[in-house]
């Protein structure tokens, strides 16, 4: 049954500025005639995402390393 099921071929180009989608998805079906659906999709920035969890883990090493205190 799953075999029936419609897929989605997608294509994807990484730029510096961001993230480009090509999406070919559903037949239709219309006046007669067939037709697909393609959608195309523009992320920019996305690699800021990515930056960001690399932040995160880099501020939590650094938040277990023992301090060191000066004798008063």
């Amino acid at each position: 049954p799953a075999a029936r099921m419609p897929t989605t071929e997608t294509a994807i180009h990484k730029t510096g500025t961001g993230d480009l989608y090509v999406a070919l998805g559903d037949r239709r079906d219309v006046d007669g005639e067939t037709r697909w659906v393609f959608r195309v999709y523009f992320n920019p920035l996305i690699d800021l995402v990515y930056l960001g969890v690399l932040l995160m883990g880099l501020g939590a090493f650094f938040s277990l390393l023992p301090v060191r205190r000066k004798p008063a």
